[in-house]
């Protein structure tokens, strides 16, 4: 398990996924030897793997400076202080779109820089964005607009919100923490209460079983915060979690996620650490085992260590940031469960 740990870490920082602007790319393929587009929400990804899954050294500061100043000084729309979901490097095209996913997991990539270097910069780039998001993306139900488009200054409405945007409670909470307006943690709160009362539109109800899992997985994360405090969102968050697992159990084996698999594993061990549920040890590190299996080994750097949602083989290898962040995380989680105890908090999350 350490060395698939070892190996997940030293991906992200010899392969070729961060590009020359700091940026990372969506995805690394293999078979074309080609970084896929540059995004907002891949760089986030990035810098809290750099940053959370071990104590930072130097060069993982670096890098994820690198691409935090990208964030800012690139992805960040002064215009309406949003972070553009593919910001443009060297082409004419000006894009316009930013999503509510890509800044919230901005701002928690930013906040994670903060605590590292406590550089007010990141602190009050995370902060504005969450005021705008806010200001502009709310709706009367205590959701928000998943979409808003800059040049039109205002959101796609016909687009409707997911659960999975419950994740953001946590940028909230930290912000409020940080001595920002106590208003982010009662907005988080009605979030909750609105993903709780719609999280039934997530499972079953397409045909991508991995993007829904996913979602709800999202979701269950977003809940971490909430559990202790509010029973019915504990009971929420245990009876999600037998959802969840029912629904990648019965999505064939080709076609399970890695991704989904690790949020699975890490949410285990987070229930059983708050005492919500009991911890299934024999089904934790079968799911920890799967997990591991589920790494691309070769002798290509590039994809080493990574993991993707297609084969792990050197051949047909597609490779993502965020896959490897939650694996190597619920890898490194489950670790320290067999180790004495697994005994995070929800900040730690990625």
């Amino acid at each position: 398990m350490e060395s698939s740990i070892y190996a997940g870490l030293q991906w992200l920082l010899s392969s070729p996924i961060q590009d020359a602007s700091g940026g990372v790319g969506l995805d690394y393929r293999a078979p074309e030897h080609e970084r896929g587009a540059v995004t907002t929400e891949a760089t986030a990804w990035y810098i809290q793997g750099l940053l959370m899954l071990e104590k930072p050294d130097e060069q993982h500061i670096e890098r994820a400076a690198r691409a935090g100043r990208f964030l800012m000084e690139t992805a960040f729309d002064l215009s309406n202080d949003l972070f553009l979901t593919r910001p443009a490097l060297e082409t004419d095209r000006k894009p316009t779109l930013a999503e509510f996913d890509s800044c919230a997991a901005a701002i928690r990539a930013l906040l994670a820089l903060y605590s590292v270097t406590r550089d007010f910069a990141y602190l009050e780039c995370a902060d504005r964005c969450a005021r705008s998001i806010l200001v502009r993306l709310p709706r009367v139900d205590g959701s928000f607009f998943p979409r808003f488009d800059a040049a039109l200054s205002a959101p796609y409405y016909e687009i409707e919100p997911g659960v999975e945007q419950l994740k953001i409670a946590a940028a909230f909470h930290e912000l409020s923490e940080h001595g920002s307006d106590r208003q982010f943690a009662d907005v988080a709160g009605a979030l909750a209460q609105w993903a709780v009362r719609n999280q039934a539109m997530t499972l079953g109800l397409t045909d991508d079983p991995m993007d829904e899992q996913r979602r709800y997985a999202l979701f269950l994360e977003g809940l971490l915060p909430f559990a202790c405090a509010d029973f019915a969102l504990g009971q929420a968050l245990q009876s999600g979690l037998v959802q969840l697992e029912s629904a990648f159990d019965e999505t064939p084996e080709g076609s399970r996620s890695p991704a989904v698999l690790a949020r699975l594993l890490r949410l285990r061990l987070y229930v059983d650490r708050l005492g919500i549920a009991e911890l299934d040890r024999t089904r934790a590190g079968q799911e920890a085992s799967a997990l591991a299996e589920a790494q691309v080994l070769s002798a290509d750097p590039y994809i080493h260590g990574a993991f993707g949602l297609l084969p792990s083989d050197e051949v047909d290898a597609v490779v993502d940031p965020e896959t490897a962040v939650v694996s190597i995380q619920a890898l490194a989680m489950w670790q320290q469960s067999e180790r004495g105890g697994f005994m995070g908090s929800w900040r730690e999350l990625i």
